[in-house]
């Protein structure tokens, strides 16, 4: 799924230039990278940088448990599509 995110020209051009000055990275990739530490996804780069993602989460936003719910419904996901994919393995090798 693609989404669209809405940002000023100005906006852009500053998230391109931190994004290659400070990542080496193409904007994409950042906020791809983002929202990997925020989801624990294939993106994450490791346990602190999601520890971080979450304190900036809680601290613009708030709400811990609103946060922890959405992780621990992502990862029930994440385990259901994990077991669906492995017994549809097993059931194709019978």
């Amino acid at each position: 799924m693609m989404i669209t995110v809405s940002l000023t020209v100005e906006e852009f051009k500053a998230l391109e230039q931190l994004a290659q000055f400070r990542a080496c990275l193409d904007s994409e990739t950042l906020l791809r990278c983002m929202v990997g530490d925020l989801v624990h996804s294939t993106y994450t780069g490791g346990s602190d940088e999601r520890m971080y993602a979450h304190q900036w989460l809680d601290r613009r936003f708030g709400d811990v448990r609103y946060v922890q719910e959405l992780a621990d419904e992502l990862k029930a996901e994440k385990r259901a599509k994990r077991n669906a994919e492995k017994a549809k393995k097993q059931g194709g090798e019978k």
